[in-house]
């Protein structure tokens, strides 16, 4: 069997802005394929490794980690560069809720957002950088450690929500209806405004076909803390 991957509704979505619902997950799609009904898998999680995974250079900033009680994770890159939030949102971000975290971690292999947490995070000890740092294995546990995740449509938002964290999620050239959005119910945020030219892609571009990139631009600082301290309340009542 060959899953179905349904091309003619990717198509009219992305190229005429025609919905056509219901767009089951991709998990969904490989389970049917193999003839195995959803609900005959309990729960979506990760497996998550031993602590003894963790190399010798990163277990200061592990012990660090779990130390704190409040733990964020923020992860501010892509596997497009068209689908990251601009990295002045996320300094945005950091600038006005660092205060309400024991640690900030920030996560992602990209030699962007790299050098951006390598400037942000001098002279804060708050903030972990452990951008192109962690091994799969090392990015779980860390992840696994934190209280809530907050990144661009990306793989480490997928790692956070099957680890069972609350985990914010934005969506900007692409949607959650083709398929891709992580598991177990995050929290999405999307442009705030109706952009004709959205989606564009369900994998996303390099860069924005139209050159304004307002599906990204357009989400401010103010909507993702709202959501960050919205999320936060839920866990500690």
């Amino acid at each position: 069997h060959r899953i179905k991957k349904e091309i003619i509704k990717r198509f009219l979505l992305s190229k005429f802005k025609i919905y056509n619902p219901p767009y089951p997950h991709v998990t969904q799609k490989y389970l049917r394929t193999l003839g195995v009904h959803k609900n005959a898998i309990p729960s979506s999680s990760l497996h998550i490794p031993p602590e003894e995974e963790i190399r010798t250079e990163n277990r200061s900033h592990y012990i660090q980690w779990k130390s704190g009680i409040r733990n964020l994770i923020l992860a501010p890159g892509a596997s497009k560069p068209s689908k990251m939030l601009p990295l002045e949102t996320w300094e945005k971000v950091l600038n006005d809720i660092s205060g309400e975290w024991d640690n900030i971690l920030i996560i992602g292999n990209g030699k962007t957002e790299t050098t951006w947490a390598e400037k942000i995070s001098q002279g804060n000890k708050s903030l972990i950088n452990m951008t192109n740092r962690l091994s799969l294995h090392e990015l779980i546990l860390f992840i696994s450690r934190g209280t809530l995740f907050a990144g661009n449509d990306s793989g480490p938002a997928h790692l956070a929500a099957l680890c069972g964290i609350k985990t914010v999620v934005i969506f900007g050239q692409t949607v959650p209806e083709y398929g891709f959005a992580p598991l177990n119910s995050p929290s999405l945020i999307e442009p705030p405004i109706h952009l004709v030219c959205r989606p564009c892609s369900h994998l996303g571009f390099d860069h924005c076909p139209e050159k304004h990139h307002l599906c990204m631009r357009s989400i401010d600082a103010q909507t993702i803390n709202n959501e960050i301290r919205y999320l936060f309340r839920k866990i500690s009542t």
